[in-house]
C-alpha cells in the first residue's frame, strides 16, 4: 500500500498530470453546474440555484490552475510529441491563452448573482440567464481549446493540422 501512496505523490508533482486531472472541472464540471441552474431555474428554488452557481463558480474558476499546470506542462509535452502533436500543442496554447477570459468572466458574473440578489431580489433572474449564457461561451471555447488538446498525443483523432500559425504561442518566442 505503501508503493501505491508513493506512486500517487509521484503523479501529482507533475504538472502535466495535473492538468489532465483537472481539465474535466471547466468543462464537464460546468456543464453538470450549468443543467444544475437550469433545473433550479424551473424548479424556482433559491437553495438549488445557489447551489448550481457555487459549482458554476468553482468550476469557471479552476480554469485559473489548469492552465497554470499546462503551462508548466508545456515543455514536457513538446518533448515527446510528434511534429503534429507538437502543431497541435501550439494550437491548444493558443487557444487557451485566447479564451481563458471567458471563464474568469463567467466566475465573476456567477459570483454576482450569488450575492446581488441578497441585496436586490429582482436580480435573481437577470443574473441567472447571463450567468447561463456566459456558461455557454465558455464550454463552446472549452471545447475548442479541448478539441486541440486532444489531438497532441491521440494520432488518431486528428483530421489534419490545426488552423493556428505554428509559433504564435508566446512561450514558443521566449
Amino acid at each position: 500500500m505503501n508503493g501505491f501512496f508513493e506512486l500517487v505523490s509521484a503523479h501529482l508533482k507533475q504538472p502535466e498530470y495535473l492538468h489532465t486531472l483537472l481539465r474535466v472541472f471547466p468543462v464537464e464540471g460546468l456543464m453538470l453546474g450549468m443543467l444544475a441552474l437550469v433545473i433550479a431555474l424551473f424548479q424556482r428554488s433559491r437553495p438549488a440555484q445557489i447551489t448550481a452557481l457555487i459549482l458554476i463558480v468553482v468550476c469557471a474558476a479552476s480554469v485559473w490552475p489548469v492552465a497554470k499546470f499546462g503551462e508548466q506542462a508545456y515543455d514536457s509535452i513538446e518533448a515527446v510529441s510528434d511534429k503534429d502533436g507538437y502543431a497541435w500543442l501550439d494550437a491548444h496554447a493558443q487557444r487557451a491563452t485566447k479564451a481563458v477570459f471567458v471563464y474568469y468572466i463567467l466566475a465573476a458574473v456567477a459570483l454576482l448573482a450569488l450575492v446581488v440578489p441578497w441585496k436586490f431580489p429582482k436580480t435573481k433572474m437577470p443574473f441567472a440567464i447571463l450567468t447561463l449564457a456566459l456558461g455557454v461561451a465558455a464550454l463552446a471555447a472549452g471545447v475548442w481549446i479541448s478539441y486541440a488538446g486532444g489531438q497532441i498525443r491521440h494520432k488518431e483523432f486528428r483530421y489534419g493540422l490545426p488552423p493556428e500559425k505554428l509559433g504564435e504561442y508566446e512561450k514558443m518566442r521566449d
